[in-house]
């Protein structure tokens, strides 16, 4: 069983794979990967970047619907895009068929406005008796709602959605969106980034499927979000 290495956290580029990572075969079952991330966890030598660097393969490889996705993201960085180049004499074929496209626009459009227009429904009035438990539920909804959501997942609902970061030290720009099933795209100084991550307390991982980043997140608002990776690499990033 192979043991992670201690620059696989330190930010520098590395080559290795998820499954490199906790030395696992591609088809590895479920059992097979924790097993080798109950090895590689034991080593003495690790600090606290490469455990949860650790963690997050073990997370990703262990659920059938990340690890779907995971897979899907080698093959397309594996695969280069192909280009296709249309010769001079290679017209696209259907001209004949634009009148028919755009009366066909036209009929859609007049059948929107059409409906548009239409005198809107009266809604029913309800009786007080009816009404008054209607509202009653109401009440009571936002109260159960509140008390199911943990503290974390609050957190982690604060983190959806895009965010526009500046390091006001370095310059450098980071634009990145969050999404609810635990995958992140956007561009890193104009380059296309992609991959999953944790919010876990206050770090925040993310993986790329090349690499795993942690961040210290030293504020954390529905408007501000405050992140950064020691060494003057803080980013202050906005909605």
């Amino acid at each position: 069983m192979a043991t992670p290495e201690h620059t696989m956290t330190t930010g520098a580029s590395t080559k290795k794979t998820l499954y490199e990572l906790l030395g696992v075969a591609p088809d590895a079952t479920p059992e097979a990967v924790k097993a080798a991330y109950d090895v590689a966890a034991a080593a003495p030598d690790l600090d606290a970047g490469q455990q949860v660097a650790l963690k997050e393969a073990a997370s990703v490889l262990s659920s059938t619907r990340r690890r779907a996705l995971y897979n899907s993201s080698l093959r397309q960085r594996e695969s280069p895009p192909e280009i296709v180049v249309l010769e001079e004499d290679d017209e696209p074929t259907g001209y004949g068929r634009k009148p028919w496209l755009v009366l066909g626009l036209v009929v859609l459009i007049l059948a929107g406005w059409w409906w548009a227009q239409r005198p809107a429904a009266k809604p029913r009035a309800l009786s007080p008796a009816r009404a008054a438990p209607a509202a009653a539920v109401a009440t009571n909804e936002p109260a159960v709602a509140a008390a199911s959501v943990s503290p974390d997942k609050a957190r982690e609902g604060l983190l959806l959605g895009t965010w526009n970061c500046q390091g006001p030290l370095t310059g450098s720009g980071l634009s990145l969106s969050f999404v609810q099933d635990g995958t992140y795209s956007g561009t890193s100084d104009g380059q296309p980034v992609r991959g999953f991550y944790t919010l876990a307390q206050n770090a925040l991982t993310l993986n790329d499927g090349r690499q795993s980043n942690v961040f210290a997140v030293e504020q954390l608002a529905a408007q501000g979000l405050v992140i950064s990776r020691g060494e003057g690499k803080r980013l202050a990033c906005k909605r």
